[in-house]
């Protein structure tokens, strides 16, 4: 609810705000929040890929998450996140990736949508920098880093 109450704060004519997965409760929410919200179910890897790539911005204020994966996902396609720190706040560096947010602060969401809104530039750089930071958590990273434990365990 507070997305959408940022989204409403931040409001710009030609912005669009996609929301994807399954919607819980009744569609009464989608239909007060506008024309410039839609609403997508569950999406496939190749379909998700094809949004990443129309997108300007990934927005992931979650309040209980562990490791997201389409955090990850969205870094490595080059996407700034704005997100809290309930899981996302592991991988995402504030103001270098994008940006993090206290949760349930719609209006940090706002201010955070308007000020890459207003400077390309930084969102570029951000999401350059995303995408970077996508690579440290990749499974060639994660292979090494398990083998290191591994290794470590017998001298």
């Amino acid at each position: 609810s507070y997305l959408l109450q940022a989204w409403r704060e931040f409001q710009h004519p030609d912005a669009r705000l996609t929301l994807v997965g399954t919607r819980v409760g009744a569609a009464s929410w989608l239909d007060a929040a506008g024309a410039t919200v839609r609403h997508l179910p569950h999406q496939t890897r190749p379909q998700l890929a094809a949004l990443y790539r129309a997108a300007d911005v990934f927005v992931f204020p979650t309040l209980v998450e562990g490791m997201p994966l389409v955090v990850l996902e969205a870094m490595a396609s080059g996407l700034p996140v704005i997100a809290t720190a309930n899981g996302p706040g592991d991988l995402v560096r504030d103001g270098i990736d994008g940006f993090i947010v206290p949760e349930r602060d719609a209006s940090a969401v706002a201010e955070r949508l308007h000020r890459l809104w207003r400077d390309p530039g930084l969102r570029l750089r951000m999401g350059r920098s995303a995408a970077q930071r996508a690579q440290q958590f990749g499974w060639d990273a994660y292979t090494r880093k398990a083998l290191q434990a591994v290794a470590a365990l017998w001298p």
